[in-house]
């Protein structure tokens, strides 16, 4: 399985949270994981924003950091231009998504046609998630429907 991990589903393996185990699983089954290079700035956000909203600790925040920016090269980054950021505006118009959100959409959808295999999509977001299942990606989890 080839997958695409999107930042609520990557943030999954630094901060313990449901859907931790299956992310896990998925990332030690999968042959290939990709993720789009916003995810560095996203993960660096949600990190600081548990810190600072006392969800999680500074040694927590720290701890995933450190061990994020060492898996960060293990993964394959999908580098950004301006015709993936094109593709992501009308992603977002279409499915009403957020930005960065669009972008990991476009990501997935781009990296599924440049190497000619299915791509599965990992996000927690549902919004995403519908938006992925529309575009006729495989998308994991399985059900998050409601």
């Amino acid at each position: 399985m080839i997958i695409y991990l999107d930042t609520s589903a990557l943030i999954k393996l630094y901060i313990t949270e449901k859907g931790s185990d299956l992310l896990a699983t998925w990332v030690e089954s999968a042959r290939l994981e990709c993720t789009a290079l916003i995810t560095w700035a996203e993960i660096a956000a949600t990190l600081a924003k548990g810190e600072r909203s006392g969800a999680i600790t500074k040694t927590v925040a720290q701890k995933g950091w450190q061990q994020f920016t060492t898996d960060w090269y293990s993964l394959i980054v999908f580098d950004l231009s301006e015709a993936l950021i094109k593709q992501a505006g009308d992603l977002a118009w279409k499915h009403q998504l957020r930005g960065y959100d669009a972008v990991h959409l476009a990501a997935t959808l781009s990296w599924q046609r440049t190497i000619g295999e299915p791509v599965t999509l990992v996000t927690f977001d549902r919004q995403l998630w519908r938006a992925g299942k529309q575009e006729g990606l495989e998308v994991l989890p399985v059900d998050l429907s409601q």
